[in-house]
């Protein structure tokens, strides 16, 4: 079985960045993405693969002056050498995957699919990879099913692929309410 992890950073502080990469420290030999919604020194410094991650949810709610573009380049101007995208609320259209693959990107992790057995990485539109992922902790909450590795069932499993939020690492968060109380107190700053 092959396992992939992954980490959406959501505008997460540098402490609560740093808290992450130092438990990936204690295993040499695991391998990451991190998905940036902003510049971070720690994530940079970490020498692991930096992918983008951004935010269209204004755009969406009529919030923003950017359009789509605009959003991807400012992340590609931070992260020039990225190679993976999974948009903020796993937003995507045929447009936005032209466009990421125009703009050099190879593979997008947008499709998230709970619990599935058989997961596969394909090839996609505009020749583009497709990575699916199969686990995200703040979609976990919402099935109230308990954080223990057995639930899981990946027995029988080639790939299983995890998403987890350095925020949720951080502060431990077994519950919405809990990571609701913690993001209340947490300066986050979303562009």
């Amino acid at each position: 079985m092959k396992i992939g992890l992954s980490f959406d950073i959501d505008w997460a502080p540098e402490e609560m960045i740093e808290d992450t990469l130092n438990l990936l420290k204690g295993y040499p030999n695991v391998n990451a993405t991190f998905f940036a919604t902003h510049k971070s020194n720690a994530l940079e410094k970490a020498g692991y693969e930096i992918g983008i991650h951004p935010n269209f949810k204004p755009l969406l709610m009529c919030e923003s002056n950017k359009n789509f573009k605009e959003i991807i380049d400012e992340l590609l101007d931070i992260y020039p050498e990225s190679k993976g995208f999974r948009a903020h609320t796993l937003t995507t259209s045929t447009f936005i995957l032209e466009y990421i693959s125009q703009v050099g990107l190879k593979y997008e992790s947008n499709c998230l699919l709970p619990y599935s057995k058989r997961l596969r990485i394909f090839n996609y539109v505009y020749g583009l990879v497709k990575i699916p992922f199969n686990f995200e902790d703040d979609v976990h909450f919402g099935f109230n099913y308990p954080f223990e590795l057995k639930f899981l069932n990946m027995e029988h499993d080639d790939l299983f692929i995890f998403n987890f939020h350095p925020i949720h690492i951080y502060s431990n968060n077994a519950t919405p309410e809990h990571y609701s109380n913690v993001k209340k107190k947490t300066i986050i700053q979303q562009k």
